[in-house]
C-alpha cells in the first residue's frame, strides 16, 4: 500500500497558528507540530502512516526535559526511543473525516495541545492525574524496564489498612492455565470454598516457610516512578517514612517479628480513580525481620512483582456488577436454555447465592442453545451450571438440586430467597405453584418466564406479593373477562401444533433458536435485576417481539396482542383490570335505562376527596378511564388534576395532552381493553346537578366519540352524581347498591 499523500495537510496548516513541517527521526518519516507554551516550545511528532484510520497519534519529542507528566508514557518501540507517547483518549473511538484527513489531524493536533497545556501549567492537575493513572506509570516506568522476568503474583484480599497473606505456589507441569502459573497471595478472611478452588489452592503447595506476605494500604507514594534498583529500595523507603502511625505499628509489631528470607508486600494507594496496588519482592540470603529502612535493605534485593489483583469490590465495579447484590440469595428452576442464560447473567452481575433446580439432564440435544459446553454431557444440568458458574465468578456461590418447580412447595425453603425465577415454561404448574405462594402468604416475589416458538416472542412476568397485579392478571381473557388457560401475553393463538418431534414422542421440542432463548433470558434477567435493586417494586410484565415470518410459514396464527404490541422491551404494569384476584371487589353501581356504571369503592373514596367543603377549594376535574360492553361499564381509575390545568372556585380546563397521556398509558398496558369513557368534575353543591356549561361540554364529548358511551361525574359535598347522554338528551344515573 503507498503512503498516505501528507501534501494537503502541510498545505491545510501553512496559514494556521501551528508550525507544521515534514522531517525525520532515526531514518523515519514524520511529521513535526510546534506550538508554543509559556513562552516554551513544545514539538509534537507523527509517525507517518500508510492510511488514516483512526485520530492520528503524536509523541512528545524531548520527553525528558517535559518533566514527568501525566498521560505521556515514555516509548518502548526501538525506532521511537526517546519520545513520549500521548494518550488524549481512545483514538479509534472517535469517528474521522478519513475523505477530509487534515480536519483529522486539526481536531487532534487541538486535543494534545489542550491537554499539554493544562499539564504543563496546572502542576495540580498534573499531580492528581498521575495518581489516577498510578498503576499504568507504575507498569511503564518501572516492569517494562526490566530485562529478566520478575515473579507473577495474584492477590486476592480486603483491601483494608494492613493484613496478613497466606501465599502459594504456582503449579508444575506445562499445561497449567496461566492462572496457575503464579504465586497466589489470599487473605484469611477472605477465602470461600469457591475461591479457594477458583485459585486451585488445595493442590497448591504452601511457600509460606520462606516466604511472608503482607498487604498494605499507604496514603502517599513519590509519583517519581524508579527505573532501577537503588531507585526502588530509595523509593519505598520514602513510602515508610510517609506511613501513619498506625502502619508503623504493624511493622514492628507483627512484620518485624517474624523472620523470613522473603517478604512480599502488596501496597495499595487510593488515587481518584479507586484503589491502585502494586507489589514489591524483598529477598535475603538468610532468614532476617522484616528491613523497614534504607540502611538494612543494603542486604537485601529488591525487586517488583508482577500483580494482579482479584479483588471482588474492584473487579465486579470494573466488570458492571453490583456489589450491593452480593448477598442477594435467588432461586432458579430451570437450567434449560433460558434458565441457564438467566443464571450466567446473575452471575455477571454479581449476585452472591444462586440455587438452580433442575430434574434433566444435558443432552446432545440440548448443543446449539445452551450455556454449557461438552464437558458436561449427560450430567444434571442444574449442577453442572453451578460448576460452570463457580468456575467463571469466584464470588458466585451456586448449588444445584435435581428437583422440580412443584418439589419446592415449603415454605421454609422459598423464605430463605429474595427472589424465585421459574424458566420451565409450564404454565399448569406456574399457576399451581403460584397458588400455594399466596395461600401461604409467602412473601417472596417470582419471575416466571417463557419463550414462544419460531422466533415470534418471549415473555417475564414479575409477581410481587402485596403490590397491584399477580400471575392470574396474565391468564385473564381479553374478550370474555374470565380467567382462562392460556396467558394473554402470547403473539401466537392458544391450542395451536407448535410443538415438532424427532424419533417420535421420546425427542418432542418447540422449534427455536438460540437468540430467542438469549434475549429471553435478557429480559427476565434484566426485571430480576431491577426488582433486586429495588428499582422495580410492584407486580410487571415485560415481552420482546420478534418477526412473524417463521410462524406464518408454519400457517400459525397470530394474536391480537402481536399486531398491536408496540411496548418491545417495556416494563409494563402487570395488574389486568378484568382479574378476579386483583381488581377491587366492593363496587357501587349505578344504572338507568338497562345501562349500569360500576365504580369501585377505593375510586369513589378518590373523587370524594376532590369535595370542595371550603370557601377556598378550587374545582378539580379529570377524566375517567375504564371498559365494558352495550350494558355494564366499568370504572377502572380517573385521572388526577395535572399542574399545566387551570383552575378556579368555579371553573376549570383541562390540559389535554396531560389527561391524554395518562389514558395512552392505561391502553397500552391493557393491550387496548381499558379507554376513555367519560369526565368527572366538582361542584360546591351540597347535592350537585349540571350546569349548562357542563352540558355544553358533554355534548362536544359525545360528539367527538360517537363509538362509545360516555359518563359524567359530578362530586359534591355530601353527594356524587352520576350522568349520561341519551339522544343527546342528559340522564341520571341512581346508585342500585353494592357488586361484590
Amino acid at each position: 500500500m503507498h503512503k498516505f499523500d501528507y501534501s494537503k495537510i502541510y498545505e491545510y496548516f501553512l496559514d494556521s497558528e501551528y508550525d507544521v513541517e515534514p522531517c525525520e527521526f532515526k531514518g523515519l518519516d514524520f511529521l513535526r507540530v510546534s506550538f508554543e507554551v509559556n513562552g516554551i516550545v513544545v514539538s509534537l511528532l507523527h509517525r507517518c502512516i500508510a492510511e488514516i484510520t483512526s485520530l492520528p497519534h503524536f509523541f512528545l519529542e524531548n520527553y525528558e526535559k517535559s518533566g514527568r507528566l501525566a498521560h505521556v508514557l515514555l516509548s518502548r518501540d526501538p525506532d521511537l526511543k526517546g519520545l513520549g507517547s500521548i494518550c488524549v483518549n481512545n483514538l479509534d473511538s472517535v469517528s474521522i473525516n478519513y475523505e477530509c484527513p487534515e480536519l483529522a489531524f486539526g481536531e487532534s493536533i487541538r486535543r494534545h495541545q489542550d491537554l499539554l497545556t493544562k499539564l504543563l501549567t496546572d502542576s495540580e492537575f498534573n499531580e492528581s492525574e498521575l495518581l489516577r493513572e498510578f498503576s499504568t506509570n507504575w507498569q511503564n516506568t518501572w516492569l517494562s524496564e526490566q530485562s529478566t522476568k520478575v515473579e507473577s503474583l495474584i492477590c486476592a484480599c480486603y483491601l483494608k489498612d494492613f493484613d496478613i497473606l497466606e501465599i502459594f505456589r504456582p503449579l508444575a507441569g506445562a499445561n497449567v492455565n496461566p492462572l496457575g502459573q503464579s504465586y497466589v497471595a489470599v487473605s484469611r478472611q477472605y477465602l470461600n470454598l469457591n475461591i479457594s478452588n477458583y485459585l486451585s489452592l488445595p493442590v497448591r503447595s504452601k511457600a509460606s516457610e520462606y516466604i511472608s506476605a503482607f498487604y498494605m494500604s499507604v496514603k502517599q507514594v513519590s509519583l517519581v516512578f524508579p527505573s532501577s534498583e537503588i531507585e526502588l529500595k530509595h523509593w519505598i523507603c520514602e513510602v515508610f517514612e510517609l506511613l501513619d502511625s498506625d502502619a508503623r505499628s504493624e511493622i514492628e509489631s507483627i512484620l518485624k517479628s517474624r523472620r523470613s528470607k522473603e517478604f512480599w508486600g502488596v501496597f495499595g494507594i487510593e488515587t481518584p480513580s479507586g484503589v491502585s496496588s502494586f507489589g514489591i519482592r524483598f529477598c535475603c540470603n538468610s532468614k532476617k525481620s522484616f528491613p523497614d529502612n534504607f540502611e538494612k535493605l543494603a542486604n537485601w534485593s529488591v525487586e517488583p512483582i508482577s500483580l494482579t489483583m482479584l479483588n471482588k469490590e474492584e473487579l465486579l465495579f470494573r466488570g458492571g456488577a453490583d456489589n450491593t447484590l452480593s448477598r442477594k440469595k435467588v432461586l432458579l428452576v430451570g437450567g434449560g436454555s433460558v434458565g441457564s442464560e438467566v443464571a450466567d447473567k446473575l452471575g455477571a452481575a454479581g449476585v452472591g447465592f444462586l440455587s438452580i433446580v433442575d430434574p434433566d439432564y444435558y443432552s446432545p440435544s440440548n448443543i446449539y442453545r445452551h450455556f454449557l459446553d461438552s464437558r458436561w454431557l449427560f450430567e444434571h444440568k442444574s449442577l453442572a451450571v453451578s460448576y460452570q458458574l463457580m468456575s467463571k465468578y469466584p464470588w458466585l456461590e451456586a448449588r444445584g438440586y435435581g428437583q422440580s418447580l412443584l418439589n419446592l412447595r415449603d415454605q421454609e425453603i422459598l423464605r430463605e430467597f429474595d427472589l424465585v425465577i421459574a424458566a420451565i415454561g409450564s404454565p399448569t404448574q406456574e399457576r399451581i405453584f403460584q397458588d400455594y405462594v399466596v395461600q401461604n402468604n409467602i412473601n417472596t416475589s417470582v419471575i416466571y418466564t417463557w419463550l414462544e416458538g419460531y422466533g415470534i416472542g418471549g415473555h417475564a412476568v414479575l409477581d410481587v406479593p402485596g403490590s397491584k397485579g399477580c400471575l392470574k392478571c396474565a391468564y385473564v381473557d381479553p374478550e370474555s373477562g374470565r380467567r382462562g388457560l392460556a396467558s394473554n401475553l402470547n403473539f401466537l393463538v392458544s391450542d395451536q401444533d407448535v410443538v415438532k418431534n424427532f424419533a417420535g414422542c421420546g425427542e418432542m421440542f418447540i422449534p427455536y433458536g438460540h437468540l430467542s432463548s438469549s434475549q429471553t433470558a435478557l429480559v427476565a434477567t434484566d426485571l430480576a435485576l431491577k426488582y433486586l435493586r429495588g428499582k422495580q417494586t410492584e407486580s410487571a410484565k415485560v415481552s420482546w417481539k420478534g418477526d412473524d415470518d417463521d410462524a406464518i410459514d408454519q400457517d400459525l396464527k397470530l394474536s391480537r396482542r402481536y399486531s398491536s404490541f408496540d411496548k418491545n422491551l417495556k416494563i409494563q404494569s402487570l395488574c389486568h383490570p378484568m382479574c378476579d384476584v386483583c381488581s377491587d371487589q366492593r363496587y357501587v353501581v349505578y344504572g338507568n335505562h338497562d345501562l349500569k356504571l360500576r365504580i369501585p369503592a377505593s375510586v369513589v373514596e378518590e373523587l370524594t376527596s376532590y369535595r370542595q367543603d371550603s370557601s377556598d377549594d378550587v374545582e378539580s376535574a379529570g377524566l375517567l378511564v375504564g371498559y365494558g360492553n352495550d350494558s355494564i361499564y366499568t370504572l377502572y381509575e380517573i385521572t388526577y388534576p395535572q399542574e399545566s390545568d387551570i383552575r378556579d372556585r368555579a371553573y376549570f380546563k383541562l390540559d389535554p395532552t396531560s389527561h391524554q397521556k395518562i389514558i395512552d398509558e392505561c391502553f397500552s398496558c391493557s393491550d387496548g381493553l381499558l379507554g376513555y369513557i367519560g369526565t368527572w368534575h366538582t361542584h360546591p353543591q351540597a347535592v350537585p346537578s349540571p350546569s349548562n356549561l357542563d352540558l355544553k361540554d358533554w355534548l362536544a364529548h359525545e360528539s367527538e366519540n360517537q363509538d362509545r358511551q360516555l359518563f359524567f361525574i359530578i362530586v359534591g359535598k355530601d353527594e356524587v352524581k352520576v350522568f349520561g347522554l341519551i339522544d343527546r338528551e342528559p340522564i341520571e344515573f341512581a346508585v342500585l347498591g353494592e357488586d361484590c
